[in-house]
């Protein structure tokens, strides 16, 4: 898991709180995210679903400097979308987040695989508006080694107690987790997702 979503652009992982793996997540699904958490069922920690999950956390709150969240329902993707004759899956025709998460898929593959979609996909340009749109306005942030350090991430999460014996008392060796000079806080995201993976993406 650590060596998954570390391969992750850091723009992307500074919105994300946790990431867990879990031996299920729910009935049938790959992943699910909530609130910039996301949980990934056994045997499903790959690249794509990592992208499609953190994209709904980008599309919840990273560019709304811009439009409001989620920037998948507003017009600027919309009006892309309808310049496309084809969607990035079927999946991608069940919501605007899910058209969103999905173009994001192919978007970061485009930026980071030399050669981009047109080596896999011939009819790339039928997409071409989205994906072009999700490259566009999120920009840097999901550039790999576009960023060297961390400059923005969400607060810590509420502890949850264990008990009051000295076993579970906080303990001096316990991580730093408090929050850096320079570092800005993002306000968590809204956005609740369960992404379920037909047998085909699997294989």
């Amino acid at each position: 898991m650590i060596d998954i979503f570390g391969r992750m652009p850091l723009g992307m992982r500074e919105y994300i709180r946790h990431i867990i793996a879990l031996p299920h997540v729910a009935s049938g699904a790959a992943a699910l995210s909530n609130g910039d958490n996301i949980a990934i069922g056994d045997g499903y920690m790959m690249v794509y679903i990592l992208t499609h999950e953190m994209s709904h956390s980008l599309d919840s709150h990273a560019l709304l400097n811009i439009a409001p969240a989620p920037f998948s329902t507003g017009s600027i993707w919309k009006d892309n979308y309808n310049q496309d004759s084809a969607v990035a899956s079927e999946y991608a025709r069940s919501a605007w987040p899910e058209n969103f998460a999905e173009t994001g898929i192919v978007g970061l593959y485009d930026k980071v695989v030399p050669g981009g979609i047109g080596n896999i996909q011939k009819n790339w340009n039928q997409i071409f508006h989205q994906y072009a749109t999700y490259q566009g306005y999120l920009g840097n942030i999901i550039i790999p080694h576009a960023k060297s350090q961390c400059t923005q991430r969400l607060d810590n999460s509420a502890v949850v107690p264990m008990g009051d014996s000295a076993k579970f008392r906080a303990r001096e060796d316990a991580p730093d987790v408090s929050i850096g000079a320079g570092i800005r806080i993002i306000p968590a995201g809204v956005y609740e997702n369960v992404t379920f993976v037909t047998p085909a993406h699997t294989n």
